[in-house]
């Protein structure tokens, strides 16, 4: 019987579902090598993002468990309830990105965690003695490493200060950066685009007029800097940063109206700022907020309307089709996409001894 070459084995392993994979690593040392090879890693996350098309993680308000839902699948037979794999004290929980695969997770005591659903690894973040207010995560492509970043009062000192957690190193260090002079800041997580995590925080012209601006920070340099957005039209209320294939965007809202929605075409040029769409009000009861979760293939767009129900939107014939239909009231919702990205032994991280289990919902 002839041998199957290396490369149409490692063809074929790199076209498998990440929980095939974990369990291939047991065939052999030469198959576990080869899952584990950092090369491997890569390829198949980008294929991953290649195929992905609408894969979200959703949260519960309890945070009891987490739903990887496919919305191109019908939800009762294809929507996955899982279960955590550690044990958790803390009940409530908070979303803080999603990259590559990872779940950054913020705790109801303000401790963070890092858990890669797809391999059922985490790793609760050791303490810093602060209490925060800005926090992100993404990937720094120049060390190779993921970042978490945040920013507030240390509580022994009351100084304010910008931390990183880098996960390679498994610590956190004071970034040594000029904090942007803004007067106040935001509770939503920084939206991780090109490499910079961005937010949208406040500054006071005066001691009676004020104005929201966006400032980023590039995880390579590690260096504070303000990010142009469109200028805002008559009419607009209050305004939302995030990102929509691969770009990054500006909801503006209009009371009981409209919401227009900006992509940056070209980062960094504000000239390259473009209207996407305008969602009217009207092809729903009501809307108060609403997050860009995705770009479908279809060119059709995956929101989260009003903080509960997920909807996909077809600008150009003005459609709007709710498709929400689990048993818990969602309140998190991010893209995901399943990875081989693993957290470290070496690192520390603690697994729960029985599977976790998996059931259809």
């Amino acid at each position: 019987m002839e041998k199957v070459s290396e490369e149409v084995v490692e063809d074929i392993l790199l076209r498998l579902p990440v929980d095939s994979l974990v369990r291939c690593k047991y065939v052999s040392k030469h198959w576990l090598s080869l899952i584990c090879n950092p090369s491997f890693v890569k390829l198949h996350l980008k294929q991953s993002k290649a195929k992905n098309n609408g894969t979200l993680i959703l949260g519960s308000f309890t945070g009891l468990y987490f739903s990887i839902h496919d919305v191109n699948e019908n939800v009762d037979d294809h929507a996955l309830k899982l279960e955590y794999p550690f044990n958790l004290e803390a009940k409530v929980v908070r979303f803080i990105g999603s990259c590559d695969g990872l779940i950054l997770i913020l705790l109801s005591d303000y401790n963070m965690l890092l858990w890669n659903p797809a391999t059922r690894d985490f790793k609760i973040l050791p303490g810093h003695g602060g209490y925060f207010s800005l926090r992100g995560f993404g990937y720094d492509e120049l060390s190779d490493d993921y970042k978490v970043i945040s920013q507030g009062i240390r509580i022994n000192s009351r100084v304010s200060e910008v931390s990183t957690y880098a996960l390679c190193k498994d610590s956190w260090s004071v970034v040594k950066t000029n904090f942007p002079n803004v007067d106040y800041g935001t509770e939503h997580p920084g939206i991780f685009v090109n490499g910079i995590l961005h937010w949208k925080v406040g500054r006071h012209h005066t001691k009676l007029t004020k104005c929201s601006i966006i400032i980023s920070l590039d995880l390579r340099d590690e260096k504070f800097r303000e990010v142009s957005h469109p200028k805002l039209e008559v009419g607009i209320t209050s305004w939302d940063l995030g990102v929509l294939g691969g770009n990054l965007c500006v909801q503006y809202y209009s009371y009981m109206c409209f919401a227009d929605v900006w992509v940056m075409r070209d980062y960094g040029r504000a000239e390259s700022w473009t209207k996407l769409f305008c969602f009217k009000y009207q092809l729903i009861r009501s809307l108060s907020h609403m997050k860009l979760l995705q770009v479908l293939k279809n060119g059709d767009f995956l929101l989260r309307i009003n903080g509960y129900d997920l909807f996909v939107y077809n600008a150009k014939h003005q459609r709007c089709e709710v498709i929400s239909n689990t048993p818990f009231r969602i309140v998190e919702a991010e893209a995901y996409v399943q990875s081989l990205i693993s957290l470290g032994a070496e690192n520390g991280i603690k697994r729960k001894a029985t599977r976790s289990k998996r059931q259809r919902i």
